[in-house]
């Protein structure tokens, strides 16, 4: 957000050429992209009865006298600032953002365009419970990046030249992490903590009985009885992700965004008005890139739900989508493949899904006392 205001603090008359609407937009997308971020780790976006929760105290909100704010208006959005607030604040800088970008072609995937910039909306529209706004802005965004098949499916989620990939980040020798990285964390096939079997990452038990055995994404993953011809210790154990893959030199491209996301927020958009055949009709789109026997007339929320668990596992999506669907999580059913030590049972809307406040941020912000620190 900072350094998205130092950007957004050089226009406070608004961009004049090509080149500010490119960079002003791309800020103004990353300041959005943060606080959709913050305002849902901080908070419940939902009420126990399953309404946006707008009145709830959010976040910070940190503007420039380039937003048209007096220094006292901007000082007076430093504190807890409602969810309602923030989501405002996310919705104008995202309609810029998309007004910005375009006509604008980046040198690549690394950057945000406007098709980015359209999937950031769309996630918000989902998240805020805009439906038809969530599936236009999904449309849009997924335009031109046609759905990856089967052999993109089973690349290894490592590369950004994959087809349907919208957004992400290249890495070379010299931006690689080694074992500080996120495929070494999640990529069971690589010889880092996962691989090394430290802490491999396993696809719930009760999630992988639900892919059906003609679905290609089954083989992203091992049955209850491992795999020992894989390659690496981790790899080799029961339920095991084989989703992410290895090159080697630990240059993995990270995903940002992809184009199966876009179809997934479109169909449940879709969904959640009710309008269940033309959910099934979007994700058909996908489905038969994945299971073309695929054929239903109708696709409820729910379905959508499971096909985003199986579709989006380990992409970073589970933990946003339990707390604004208002789901919890069981961990103790029989047949669990958690380890024991762990069989959470943790109901929705319970004090453990929100983030306290860090301490740093109540020293530091006078805006901001203990007082309002989350349970």
């Amino acid at each position: 957000i900072a350094k998205a205001n130092e950007i957004i603090g050089l226009y406070p008359e608004g961009p004049e050429t090509d080149a500010a609407k490119a960079l002003l937009g791309q800020a103004l997308a990353m300041r959005a992209f943060a606080y959709y971020y913050l305002v849902q780790l901080y908070q419940f976006p939902v009420t126990a009865s399953g309404a946006v929760n707008y009145d709830a105290p959010a976040v910070p909100l940190i503007f420039t006298v380039a937003d048209g704010l007096s220094t006292e208006e901007i000082d007076s959005f430093k504190g807890r600032n409602t969810v309602k607030d923030v989501y405002d604040a996310i919705e104008a800088d995202l309609d810029k953002a998309v007004e910005y970008l375009a006509g604008y072609t980046r040198p690549s995937k690394v950057y945000v365009d406007q098709s980015v910039a359209y999937g950031i909306q769309a996630r918000y529209y989902l998240l805020s419970q805009q439906w038809e706004k969530a599936a236009t802005a999904a449309k849009n965004a997924r335009a031109g990046y046609p759905i990856m098949d089967n052999d993109g499916l089973h690349d290894g989620f490592m590369y950004i030249s994959n087809s349907e990939w919208m957004w992400g980040f290249k890495h070379t020798s010299e931006t690689e992490t080694t074992y500080a990285s996120f495929f070494s964390h999640i990529a069971n096939l690589a010889t880092g903590y996962a691989g090394l079997d430290y802490s491999a990452k396993l696809i719930d038990a009760n999630l992988y009985s639900q892919i059906p055995d003609d679905d290609y994404r089954k083989d992203l993953f091992n049955g209850p009885d491992g795999d020992e011809s894989q390659p690496t210790a981790g790899a080799q154990v029961p339920y095991a992700n084989l989703k992410f893959g290895n090159t080697g030199d630990w240059c993995m491209d990270y995903l940002y965004m992809r184009a199966s996301e876009m179809v997934l927020i479109e169909a449940e958009a879709l969904a959640q008005q009710g309008k269940t055949a033309d959910a099934a009709k979007v994700l058909k789109e996908l489905m038969s890139k994945r299971q073309p026997s695929w054929n239903r007339a109708t696709a409820s929320v729910e379905d959508v739900y499971l096909q985003r668990r199986i579709e989006l596992w380990g992409e970073g999506f589970a933990y946003f989508d339990l707390k604004r669907l208002n789901k919890g999580i069981d961990r103790t059913y029989e047949g669990t493949n958690h380890d024991p030590a762990y069989l959470l049972k943790v109901p929705a809307q319970d004090v453990r899904w929100c983030y306290q406040i860090p301490l740093t941020e109540i020293n530091e912000n006078t805006h901001i006392s203990e007082s309002d620190q989350n349970e």
